[in-house]
């Protein structure tokens, strides 16, 4: 659907007339604001009762969880049963563990080997405590592309036009292209990362082959300026590797955010889109005193720093998804130990 509004531009600059002039443009703007009034109408054709209840959801939920509760007592009443029951049998045999030398060289390993698995859930707990900074560390993140981006996005026309030259077919067949190379590129991540690589990784990976493609566009502009067809290919595959990372990111959001945070984390977009739009003034500014070149470096310079924000998640978020419910079953394990242990 993305590639639609292109391919009607493209048909509208063939047969006004392949220039860059205003009355053919303001031609295109009307056809385009013709058809946003369609979408529009076509909105009033969606019903609400139609939509799950969330009170019915909330209900579902609550109900999984008085289960659980019941469980959850029924277990530790059992625990404190066994506790009894061993304390019992201790008793008992307490002289006979007395006169066993060897009994004693297996309870000091027993001890030892608990020891060892304190110390190894412990760190584990450390980690889950530390794991609840994943989000901030992801909207950092976000924001600071985010800024990078607002600054040449909106600039990418302007530059095709006054600088490489291009006719606005040319410039419109660009973003038709744009929309399908993310589409190819979609499942990229998610395929490279399930590998066992890890999805910090694989972001990181695919995001900085994204920013060093703008660096090519920057330290190799004489040649690309003059060559369109090496030119496109690399904006083309830049934009791809820098939008087709967008699911990991949520899917990493959506694990570390418990369900009744997850829209207020959420509405921290729009305070990222407020940025966003809010550096293309400066992005502005900057193409106007120096050149569009410059801006896309200083983009560049911005993303390489969002990058290195990358680095503090690598030892948080597990390369696999189910070490994640490996550390929740390890402090669940030791929480229940020690809640024995306290009766």
């Amino acid at each position: 659907s993305s590639c639609l509004g292109p391919l009607v531009s493209i048909i509208l600059f063939q047969t006004l007339g392949d220039e860059w002039d205003l009355s053919h443009l303001r031609t295109v703007l009307y056809v385009g604001l013709g058809l946003e009034g369609v979408a529009a109408m076509i909105m009033f054709a969606f019903d609400d009762k139609k939509s799950l209840d969330e009170d019915d959801a909330e209900e579902g939920d609550g109900t999984g969880d008085e289960i659980d509760g019941g469980e959850a007592v029924i277990a530790s009443g059992n625990a404190v049963q066994d506790v009894k029951q061993s304390n019992a049998d201790e008793e008992s045999d307490s002289a006979a563990l007395l006169a066993s030398a060897d009994r004693n060289d297996i309870t000091s390993e027993t001890q030892a080997d608990q020891d060892d698995m304190d110390r190894t859930v412990g760190a584990a707990s450390i980690k889950k405590r530390r794991q609840k900074l994943i989000p901030i560390f992801l909207c950092f993140q976000s924001l600071v592309f985010a800024l990078g981006s607002g600054m040449t996005i909106k600039f990418f026309p302007l530059f095709f036009k006054e600088e490489v030259g291009m006719s606005p077919s040319q410039v419109q067949l660009i973003y038709v292209l744009v929309p399908l190379s993310m589409v190819a590129f979609s499942g990229v991540g998610e395929k490279i990362s399930s590998t066992g690589f890890g999805r910090v990784q694989t972001m990181a990976l695919l995001n900085s082959m994204g920013v060093f493609c703008l660096y090519a566009m920057v330290f190799c502009k004489h040649y690309l300026d003059s060559h369109p067809l090496a030119l496109v290919p690399i904006y083309v595959l830049r934009t791809a590797l820098m939008n087709c990372t967008y699911p990991l990111n949520e899917s990493i959001l959506m694990d570390y955010v418990p369900k009744n945070e997850r829209a207020r984390w959420k509405s921290l977009d729009s305070v990222v889109s407020f940025g966003w739009c809010g550096s293309a003034a400066l992005g502005g500014w900057l193409s106007d005193k120096y050149d569009y070149t410059f801006t896309f470096l200083i983009t560049a310079i911005i993303q390489s720093v969002g990058i290195l924000c990358f680095l503090p998640l690598f030892p948080l978020v597990p390369r696999r998804e189910q070490n994640l419910a490996v550390d929740d079953r390890e402090i669940a394990e030791s929480d229940a130990t020690n809640h024995s242990d306290n009766q």
